[in-house]
């Protein structure tokens, strides 16, 4: 989660990436997160072939398309 980013992880971050590197990483995960959501209220049908690999790796784990299927 972006907005939990503490001292602590913000010093790992910059071990192996620099201040451009992070900004995108972030902005990226923000962007999923906010079309997740976005996904998640609007229950937003998922394509055949996302469905079957969600089936086929994730059913296992206990996934279901639920309202988006």
């Amino acid at each position: 989660m972006p907005n939990a980013v503490d001292a602590s992880i913000q010093k790992r971050l910059y071990e192996y990436w620099d201040e451009g590197e992070i900004v995108e990483m972030l902005g990226g995960i923000s962007l999923f997160g906010y079309l997740n959501r976005w996904n998640d209220s609007m229950g937003t049908s998922i394509e055949a072939g996302a469905v079957a690999s969600g089936e086929q790796y994730l059913g296992k784990h206990g996934w279901e398309s639920g309202k988006h299927g």
